[in-house]
């Protein structure tokens, strides 16, 4: 899929990413995602849709002291997933590979972007 701009809280800066834009990609769940519109946050980042994602997408789209309780509640849940990844070395969701595909860096210097999918 290519999209204009990143997720809300994926390879954005400053929160500048589409929260919509993460509710539709994970009703889709492409295997690729490409944008290039920050050029600052460019980069790879996978994207496991399981329960953990969905509540840091919930935190990162509320303000205040609610989204970082909830961002709290994901990092217990996140740091649980990876113990039964390392358990059992299998992850059973669909996963997703974002990539801002942009080569110019915070400086105004074109940097050579390199990706492994």
């Amino acid at each position: 899929m290519i999209t204009h701009g990143p997720m809300k809280g994926h390879l954005d800066r400053k929160g500048a990413g589409c929260i919509h834009l993460n509710t539709e990609l994970e009703r889709v769940r492409p295997r690729l995602t490409i944008w290039d519109h920050i050029h600052v946050a460019m980069g790879q980042e996978e994207v496991c849709w399981d329960a953990v994602q969905r509540m840091y997408d919930r935190a990162m789209s509320r303000p205040g002291v609610g989204g970082h309780s909830l961002f709290g509640l994901g990092v217990l849940m996140w740091v649980w997933k990876w113990v039964l990844w390392l358990l059992l070395r299998k992850r059973t969701e669909a996963v997703t590979t974002l990539l801002n595909a942009a080569i110019v860096g915070s400086w105004g210097v074109a940097n050579g972007v390199s990706v492994e999918i």
